[in-house]
C-alpha cells in the first residue's frame, strides 16, 4: 500500500524487473494517469486493488508475461476505454474490470476458462465481446448492466451464474450452449431488448426470475427438452 491514496500521484514509472504489483499499491490514487505496465516484462501478477478507482487512468498495456489479474484490480478505471488481455493470463478475479463504465473494447485471452463474479459489472459502453472457446464457466453478475447487445456462449460452457447477464437493457440476441445444464436465478432479469432465446434442450432447470422483465421474449424450446423446473416469476413480465 506504497501509494494508497497518493492523490497526487500522476505518472510512475516501474522496474521493469518487477514480477508482482502487491495488493492496494496504487489503490485510490485518482489523479494517476499513466503507468509502465507494457514494459514489465517479467511481470506475472497484478494484486488485488492494485488499481482500484484510479479514475483517471487512461488505456493500459499488459505485458505478454501476466498469469493473473486478481479481484478489483481495475475496479472503477472509469477511464479506460479498451483493454487487451494476454493469452497468457488464466486468472481473472471477481471484479477485476468491474464498474470501468468508459470501456467499450476487451479483447480476452484464447486459454480463459473462467470468467469470475463480477468481472465486467457494470461497463456501460461495452456493447460486444468474443468469448474464448475454451470457457466453462461465467461467474454471477460477469456482465451485468453492460452495454452488451449480443452474445454467442460458447459450447464448452456449463455454467452460468445468478444474474450473469441481468439488466442489459440493450441486450438483443443470445446463443445458449447446447450443453447448459440450468439456468439460474436473474440470469436475463431486465435484458429488455431480449426477443428471441433457444432453450437447449439439456436444461433441466430455470431458476426464479431468471427472464423476469424481459417485455419482449418470445422463449422458444429445443427438441426433446429435459426441462423438469421453472422457478418462481421465470417469465414475468415477457408480454410476447
Amino acid at each position: 500500500r506504497a501509494w494508497y491514496y497518493c492523490n497526487n500521484l500522476t505518472t510512475i514509472t516501474l522496474s521493469k524487473s518487477l514480477e508482482n504489483i502487491p495488493s492496494q499499491l496504487f489503490d485510490n490514487c485518482r489523479n494517476l494517469t499513466t503507468v509502465n505496465l507494457g514494459e514489465l516484462t517479467q511481470l506475472e501478477s497484478i494484486g488485488a486493488n492494485a488499481f482500484y478507482n484510479c479514475t483517471a487512468l487512461t488505456d493500459i498495456e499488459l505485458p505478454e508475461s501476466l498469469s493473473s489479474i486478481q479481484s478489483n484490480a481495475f475496479y472503477n478505471c472509469s477511464n479506460i476505454t479498451s483493454i487487451v488481455i494476454p493469452d497468457g493470463v488464466t486468472l481473472l478475479g471477481n471484479g477485476a474490470f468491474g464498474h470501468c463504465s468508459s470501456m467499450e473494447q476487451v479483447t480476452l485471452p484464447s486459454a480463459l476458462n473462467s470468467i469470475s463474479n463480477n468481472t465486467f459489472y457494470s461497463c456501460s459502453k461495452l456493447s460486444s465481446i468474443n468469448l474464448p472457446e475454451n470457457l466453462t464457466s461465467i461467474g454471477s453478475d460477469a456482465f451485468s448492466y453492460t452495454g452488451l447487445t449480443s452474445v454467442d456462449i460458447p459450447d464448452n460452457v456449463t455454467t452460468i451464474g445468478n444474474s450473469a447477464f441481468a439488466s442489459c437493457s440493450k441486450l438483443n440476441s443470445v446463443d445458449l450452449p447446447a450443453g447448459l445444464q440450468e439456468i439460474l436465478a436473474n440470469t436475463f432479469k431486465g435484458c429488455s431488448s431480449l426477443s428471441a432465446i433457444e432453450i437447449p434442450a439439456s436444461v433441466t432447470s430455470i431458476g426464479n426470475q431468471a427472464f423476469q422483465n424481459c417485455y419482449n421474449l418470445l422463449p422458444t424450446f429445443a427438441s426433446g427438452s429435459q426441462l423438469r423446473s421453472i422457478g418462481y416469476n421465470a417469465f414475468y413480465n415477457c408480454y410476447t
